[in-house]
């Protein structure tokens, strides 16, 4: 798996600017640190400079494509994956704004930090919080997640290719994000992807934008890196 994966860990980013965490701090070996979905995955995390004694733990999985209404107005076609950040050691402080969806041929679209349901808020030691992430794919379809800090590809999450939106039942699972800590913190938060198909999707009720898989028509073919 590592190896099959070793090529694939310089993604090209499809989105806004980044805000780049200083909060992870990867060993040695984590830029082959790529797991199978679900699987928990760990970094070193620190509320000082001076402080490298927590550590956090991220699990994702489920990446599909979603019909979740988002506030955002979605260029291409919206995906989703569900997290869990668990404080494995100390308190802990998650970051969402690390997180891209990547393509097979390296392609990778940040995270819609603003509208996915993960808090950022400190987790006391033992503490989890659950929640899902979003992407703006305005290209072909990511078949992995990978927390990307500071350009340094840090952990990562494969799996089959996702199912095409077609196949998806309509009102399956749509349920948010939810959380054992307190609110507070984390909004670091960047806006979503945008894409060269930059036409806004139609409203629905109660003024949010309806991103199932964005505006209607194929969207253009994003280049990969090579």
């Amino acid at each position: 798996m590592r190896i099959k994966n070793a090529t694939r860990i310089a993604g090209v980013v499809v989105g806004a600017t980044t805000l780049f965490s200083t909060f992870a701090v990867a060993p040695a070996y984590a830029i082959n640190n790529i797991k199978n979905f679900g699987v928990q995955e760990t970094l070193k995390n620190f509320v000082t400079l001076g402080d490298f004694n927590s550590e956090i733990g991220y699990t994702v999985k489920n990446l599909r494509p979603s019909r979740d209404p988002v506030p955002y107005p979605v260029a291409g076609r919206l995906y989703e994956a569900n997290v869990t950040t668990t404080a494995v050691v100390g308190t802990v402080f998650p970051q969402i704004v690390d997180f891209v969806a990547r393509t097979p041929g390296g392609t990778d679209y940040r995270v819609l930090a603003n509208v996915s349901t993960l808090s950022g808020a400190p987790l006391g030691q033992g503490a989890t919080a659950d929640g899902k992430l979003y992407f703006d794919v305005v290209g072909d379809n990511p078949d992995s997640v990978i927390y990307n800090a500071d350009t340094q590809d840090l952990l990562g999450w494969v799996g089959p290719q996702p199912i095409e939106p077609g196949q998806i039942t309509p009102g399956t699972d749509s349920s948010g994000g939810t959380s054992s800590s307190t609110d507070g913190g984390g909004d670091t938060s960047v806006n979503g992807s945008t894409g060269p198909n930059l036409a806004t999707p139609p409203p629905v009720s109660n003024g949010v934008q309806n991103g199932p898989y964005g505006p209607s028509g194929s969207t253009p073919p994003v280049g990969n890196n090579h």
